[in-house]
């Protein structure tokens, strides 16, 4: 069965000026909102945190994904929003997690950087493509660090 993916960029918007420890703690509400929201949905996907853009890929039904990226083109906290790839894909990159999350704060600092970013220095030009790979790779890594997890608990 086919499920709609949607990847899109938008610019994070904040009333003010937050510190970092608002910012986390306002990013931890939007997750807990979006899982919640895409858990009843029967949306999965991954959310990556770039140097105050956001990255998303949304992956479920079409009629959900339409209904929650037209939520998301609303959100006063989003944008400059920019689809960059919709297809229908034969197997979901995060099966079972309503919501993956990945922060990458400072794109430009030394080091620290994953391996999937070493080469992108600009947010404004990941395309479509790009933003595919990159969430393969986030998929690989969590699927990775849950056989990990699960290897300490036999």
């Amino acid at each position: 069965m086919h499920v709609t993916q949607l990847c899109y960029r938008s610019r994070a918007v904040t009333a003010r000026e937050v510190c970092a420890s608002d910012r986390d703690r306002d990013l931890k509400r939007l997750l807990a909102k979006a899982r919640l929201r895409n858990a009843r949905n029967d949306v999965t996907g991954a959310l990556l945190f770039v140097d105050g853009y956001y990255f998303q890929t949304l992956e479920g039904p079409a009629h959900a994904i339409d209904t929650i990226f037209h939520s998301v083109e609303h959100d006063h906290r989003h944008a400059d929003i920019a689809v960059l790839r919709r297809r229908d894909v034969p197997d979901r990159l995060f099966p079972g997690r309503p919501m993956y999350f990945s922060m990458v704060p400072q794109l430009t600092s030394a080091g620290g950087s994953p391996r999937w970013y070493a080469n992108i220095t600009n947010p404004l030009v990941i395309g479509g493509v790009d933003l595919t790979d990159i969430f393969s790779q986030l998929a690989r890594d969590a699927k990775h660090r849950r056989a990990c997890a699960d290897a300490l608990l036999i």
